[in-house]
């Protein structure tokens, strides 16, 4: 893979990984590249390992492993080249596969001894029957390929060239080394200013402010790391590269889970939205003030809202412009499978948190839920923002009469 592709571990599982020739020619060509090859013998062994192979580059899977001697003892099946032994071979891959999705994003690349044929008719059938493989290789994450082709192509030209035509693997790979090399930054430049002490004074700070440390503290990395993360690398053309039809089904499940946030709705937020009797609510109530430690009242502020008829919405569309709102209303979209659920900013609701969180239903993030809360200001006190640490509003403080004015800066008489 070019340089921009290739960050990062590469795996292996294959279990002739110290015997096979070809398999360590395969290993041989890409570590040439500088990338550093983990190596199993077995899939058991790769599971047992999957929550130290969350930031891999990419995963290389041997279909048919032959059963390894501890692969042999979950099917119960003898090492051997049987029809029962293939089949073995093959749901141990794709429950592997299935299992690696919800550890990791990675593209996996299937190199195996099997022939052409074998794959058109064996394995990609078999792939695509889990839900795993389409006709549409800009849609795919797995790459099949016959070791002989492999090794006589170039093994990081090609699966640089395939990755360029798959926008999800693309759009990862280039997200990612950005976002690893902001993370760094970020992480060594708090460390450098505060001698590694920075986690414990922005916890003492928002500890001392009420706020919850955890939550705040990831806020603000979070924050720091995406200001620091830009996509200049990102091509147009291999984005758009792909011709492949959608749905409009697809693309509202899509931008609903943009809207949307659904686990762990614990902790009250703005934007959390609950369903009772029928009626939608959403707390419009700014985050620092829900917290009991800090306001003294466990109380939110619900706007009522109800799902919408479409057939009204005639008067408020404009194509240039979209879907316009009147100034007491607030609309949110694909709400559990409603067009749109229109919230009334007159009827404003003030009540106990505890009382109303078994009717939480999701969360709506930020902007819409920043959009909501500035056309519910009139109901707002505030938006709270972070207070500066005791240390520095101290000195701020204590300096401020006997620091000569800076440079520029006008005294008051």
């Amino acid at each position: 893979m070019s340089e921009s592709l290739s960050n990062g571990i590469g795996i292996i599982i294959d279990n002739d990984i110290e015997t096979d020739p070809d398999v360590k020619q395969i290993i041989s060509k890409i570590e040439e590249k500088g990338i550093p090859i983990c190596k199993f013998d077995s899939i058991s062994k790769a599971k047992a390992s999957l929550n130290n192979l969350r930031t891999i580059n990419f995963l290389i899977l041997d279909w048919r492993m032959h059963t390894s001697a501890i692969d042999s003892q979950e099917t119960g099946l003898i090492p051997g080249t049987t029809p029962e032994l293939e089949e073995a071979d093959a749901r141990s891959a794709i429950e592997f596969i299935k299992e690696l999705k919800s550890f990791c994003f990675a593209p996996v690349f299937i190199f195996t001894n099997e022939s052409t044929d074998y794959i058109r008719d064996i394995i990609i059938p078999k792939l695509t029957e889990n839900g795993l493989y389409f006709s549409d290789d800009s849609q795919n994450f797995i790459y099949v390929k016959n070791k002989d082709e492999i090794l006589r192509g170039d093994i990081i030209g090609d699966a640089t060239t395939w990755i360029s035509k798959s926008p999800s693997i693309y759009l990862l790979k280039i997200w990612e080394n950005a976002f690893l090399k902001a993370k760094a930054q970020t992480f060594w430049n708090l460390y450098d200013k505060s001698k590694g002490n920075w986690p414990r004074i922005l916890w003492k700070s928002f500890e001392k402010e009420d706020e919850d440390p955890k939550s705040s503290i990831n806020e603000v990395i979070f924050q720091i790391i995406m200001a620091e993360v830009n996509l200049d690398l990102l091509e147009k053309e291999k984005i758009l590269a792909s011709d492949t039809s959608y749905n409009l089904k697809e693309i509202k499940s899509l931008v609903s889970s943009t809207m949307y946030y659904n686990s762990n709705l614990n902790s009250n937020k703005p934007g959390d939205i609950y369903k009772r009797d029928g009626k939608y609510y959403i707390n419009i109530r700014a985050e620092c003030d829900t917290m009991p430690e800090r306001s003294g009242s466990e109380n939110i502020y619900l706007i009522e809202g109800h799902v919408f008829d479409n057939s009204k919405l005639k008067d408020s569309y404009k194509k240039n412009t979209g879907i316009n709102e009147r100034i007491w209303e607030c609309f949110i979209f694909l709400l559990e499978g409603a067009d749109i659920v229109q919230f009334d900013l007159r009827l404003l609701t003030v009540v106990k948190a505890e009382d109303w969180k078994t009717y939480k239903l999701s969360r709506l993030l930020p902007p819409y839920i920043t959009h909501i809360q500035q056309k519910c200001s009139v109901y707002l006190s505030r938006i709270g923002k972070p207070r500066l640490p005791e240390e520095i509003e101290e000195d701020l403080v204590s300096s401020s009469s006997s620091r000569p004015p800076a440079s520029g800066t006008q005294q008051t008489p």
